[in-house]
C-alpha cells in the first residue's frame, strides 16, 4: 500500500476492445480509439467504434471510426452505411465525404463518388485530410466516364 501512496494511487484498467470503462468520457475513448486504429485489426477497430456507436449514437466520429473499420475489412456496403449515418449528423465532415465517395467508386458508383465530393473545396482544407481529398478526386476522375452500376442509386442501407 506504502508503495500505491507513492506513486499517487495511480492505476490503470486494460479492457478488451468493445468494453467500455464505467464512466466513459467521450473525447477520451474516441481519442484512444483512433490511437488503437493504428496498430489494431479491423475486427478490432470495429468492436471499439461499435462500443462507442452504442454509448454515443447520435455521434458522428463515433460512425466515421466504424466505417473505417468495415472499409479497411472490405465491406465496403456497411462502410457506405456508416458513413452516410455520420453525415446525417454532420452535412459538413470532410472526412465522412470523402470516404463515401472512395466507397462509392469502390462499389462502382463513379458519379455517385464525384457527387460526393462536389462541394467540398480543396483551399478550406489542409494537411493529410487535403492530400487525401485531392487522391480521391484524381481517383474518380480517371474513372469519370464510367456509368455508375444500377445498385448506385441506393443510397442507404446497401445490403
Amino acid at each position: 500500500m506504502r508503495a500505491w501512496a507513492n506513486a499517487g494511487r495511480w492505476a490503470m484498467v486494460l479492457l478488451r476492445p468493445g468494453e467500455t470503462p464505467t464512466a466513459a468520457d467521450r473525447e477520451r475513448y474516441l481519442e484512444a480509439a483512433a490511437a488503437f486504429e493504428l496498430v489494431a485489426t479491423p475486427a478490432d477497430t470495429r468492436a471499439a467504434f461499435t462500443a462507442a456507436v452504442e454509448l454515443w449514437p447520435g455521434d458522428s466520429v463515433a460512425l466515421l471510426g466504424r466505417g473505417t473499420a468495415w472499409y479497411k475489412s472490405g465491406d465496403w456496403h456497411r462502410a457506405a452505411d456508416d458513413y452516410d449515418a455520420a453525415l446525417a449528423v454532420d452535412a459538413n465532415n470532410v472526412a465522412a465525404h470523402n470516404n463515401l465517395a472512395m466507397t462509392k467508386l469502390l462499389l462502382g458508383c463513379p458519379q455517385s463518388a464525384q457527387q460526393q465530393l462536389a462541394n467540398i473545396k480543396l483551399d478550406a482544407i489542409s494537411g493529410a485530410l487535403r492530400e487525401a481529398v485531392a487522391d480521391t478526386k484524381a481517383q474518380i476522375n480517371a474513372k469519370r466516364e464510367i456509368p455508375d452500376h444500377a445498385s448506385c442509386a441506393i443510397t442507404a442501407g446497401w445490403r
